[in-house]
């Protein structure tokens, strides 16, 4: 079985674990990206700071539908990431 750790500064504490980040064009890289697990997500989501980091290019905009009928516009972009141990 896979057991994940849990940020327990979140309330409720959520599963959380460590990625490398990495622009697929360029070959830049973010080592121990933390990132909270939501295996009901429709959409992987990263901050914009990781995206301007990498220099990721936006490859359009979408709209995003949450709970509670919040939207809100996004902007795709090609990402390669990996779980670390």
């Amino acid at each position: 079985m896979i057991r994940y750790n849990y940020l327990t500064q979140l309330q409720p504490p959520a599963p959380f674990v460590n990625l490398v980040v990495k622009n697929p064009v360029t070959g830049a890289e973010l080592n121990d990206v933390p990132a909270q697990l939501d295996c009901a997500a429709d959409r992987t989501v990263f901050p914009e700071s990781v995206v301007k980091a990498l220099g990721l290019p936006q490859i359009g905009t979408i709209t995003i539908g949450g709970v509670g009928g919040l939207s809100c516009r996004c902007h795709p972009t090609p990402l390669i990431f990996q779980f670390t141990k």
